[in-house]
């Protein structure tokens, strides 16, 4: 009777968190649900027939992320294309990720206060906001979730026997394969499977570990096949050209001779120490940002960007060694920050979405040190995490304002990066949209001003040039758009040579334009 009673105060006590997490999320991003399509809602989404049916679902005529898109389908069902419905299924989502993180750290041994300030201090970070309020990150919650089920469905499957055993670790390794069908950074929760068993487990207990020889083995052979591909297949220059893509694009980096290796490597250490201190002081956030490239190696940026990576590691070692439950979350984050750090090129060098799931293991350190910080005083433990979540939803209350509109959203990036021809060259289009080409003109000359290199502020300018005719100039910025080879511009420079030897009888050859009698 007495474990009855328990088993329904645990169900009841889950619930109450359940609803308490929810109904904490809802109210904190109430203000999302009057925000616009954005970002990259418009490709995901508004332009994406495979959301509109679940036919059109199958028929993958937008290769993306399977599991955000079925959602979507269910979204457009009920919903149709008003975004305001889509943010019921969005928010739940987040609230469910806080929600299983509360049970994860309950699993992991810690306290009850410990997985209250968890969950919350995650589910209201500022850095939270770009993946909460701009549907068409919905990937990062998505990924997440199933993650954090695979942790807790491992962790029972390794205190269980026989038969039960077997298929609670199957069903962590097929949910972090549903979580890869989100994002692709889900696969950093298989070596985390790992840790939990050098942690909590007796060696007669291991699961995974037992065979630590053969993966090693694997992990090792793995390691030499990149190496190989790197320096004899076609890894080499596909990682180059990244190189080249980041800085130029997200750094500003404009001279060729310094788009290398060792730009690079300064480069990401200081985006790592700028994202990181996004943890600890979250403001200036913006869906845009310039990492510009650092002078030297001794520059106080890369320096705190190798005492950083150095820490993380050292701390790796020291809790590995010890076998301390700290190891968990001091793993997770960087775990989970690796497949979006750049040590392989991405298309941004920092973006705050890049965050929404290392920021579980941030949020489980940040508890414990508060609990055990005021271990003699628990109120004044409550009493510091209270203050602490109110100014944090404060910003994130702010920071949802910023999402509501394009315009909202541009006009904030530019004032946070205002070199970014990114951000500049989308505000020109919002002007150009609204037809005051004086100022669209204004915001695409300082986007081709701040990176030349930007395609798109090169195509937008002689977007303009065309609106008012002036077709010199229209094909001197068109041409410079055209020369500017890059993978994700390829179908939109195709389409305007198509276009313009059709509606102008100008014929791109040879790196000029060739004009019909």
């Amino acid at each position: 009777m007495q474990a009855l009673n328990s088993d329904v105060y645990r169900r009841r006590e889950h619930l109450a968190a359940l609803v308490a997490l929810l109904l904490c999320a809802f109210a904190l991003f109430a203000n999302t649900f009057g925000a616009e399509w954005n970002y990259d809602d418009f490709p995901v989404i508004v332009e994406n027939p495979d959301v509109l049916s679940f036919g059109n679902f199958f028929k993958d005529q937008f290769p993306g992320r399977p599991l955000r898109e079925f959602t979507f389908v269910i979204d457009h069902a009920l919903f149709g294309m008003e975004p305001a419905g889509w943010h019921i299924q969005h928010l739940f989502w987040h609230a469910l990720c806080a929600w299983l993180l509360w049970l994860l750290v309950v699993r992991l041994d810690f306290s009850r206060p410990t997985a209250w300030i968890a969950a919350l201090f995650f589910l209201v970070h500022p850095l939270q906001v770009e993946a909460v309020a701009n549907i068409s990150h919905r990937k990062e919650s998505l990924a997440l979730a199933f993650c954090l089920m695979a942790m807790l469905a491992f962790i029972r499957g390794c205190h269980s026997e026989g038969p039960h055993r077997i298929g609670w670790v199957a069903a962590a390794f097929a949910l972090v394969g549903v979580g890869c069908l989100g994002k692709q950074t889900a696969v950093a929760a298989f070596p985390l499977f790992l840790v939990y068993e050098w942690i909590y487990l007796p060696r007669e207990r291991w699961c995974l570990l037992r065979w630590w020889k053969p993966l090693a083995a694997a992990s090792a052979v793995c390691a030499l096949g990149l190496a190989w591909w790197l320096m004899f297949g076609q890894g080499g220059e596909k990682y180059l050209s990244g190189i080249r893509a980041v800085l130029s694009f997200k750094a500003n980096c404009l001279d060729p001779v310094q788009m290398t290796f060792d730009a690079f490597s300064r480069t990401i250490l200081k985006a790592w120490l700028f994202m990181t201190a996004k943890w600890v002081l979250p403001v200036g956030l913006a869906a845009e940002y310039i990492i510009t490239v650092p002078p030297g190696w001794f520059d106080p940026w890369v320096l705190g960007g190798l005492a950083l990576a150095g820490g993380w590691l050292t701390a790796m070692v020291l809790l590995i060694r010890r076998k301390s439950p700290l190891l968990f979350p001091v793993a997770w984050t960087g775990l989970f920050f690796l497949p979006t750090s750049n040590i392989w090129p991405l298309a941004y060098l920092a973006a705050d979405r890049y965050l929404y799931a290392p920021t579980v293991g941030v949020a489980i350190l940040a508890a414990v040190l508060l609990v055990r910080l005021f271990a003699a005083q628990p109120k004044a433990a409550w009493a510091t995490a209270g203050v602490l979540l109110i100014v944090l939803s404060v910003l994130t209350w702010r920071q949802n304002e910023v999402w509501r509109t394009p315009e909202t959203l541009w006009v904030h990036a530019v004032e946070i990066n205002p070199t970014s021809g990114f951000a500049l060259s989308n505000m020109g289009t919002i002007e150009y949209l609204k037809g005051n080409l004086a100022k669209a003109y204004e915001y695409y000359s300082r986007a081709v001003d701040s990176n030349p290199l930007n395609p798109a502020a090169q195509h937008n300018m002689g977007m303009v040039f065309e609106k008012i005719g002036d077709k010199p100039r229209m094909y001197q910025f068109y041409r410079n758009f055209l020369l500017l080879k890059h993978d994700v511009w390829a179908k939109d420079q195709k389409a305007l040579e198509a276009r313009l030897a059709k509606q102008y009888g100008a014929r791109f050859v040879g790196g000029q334009f060739v004009f019909d009698k």
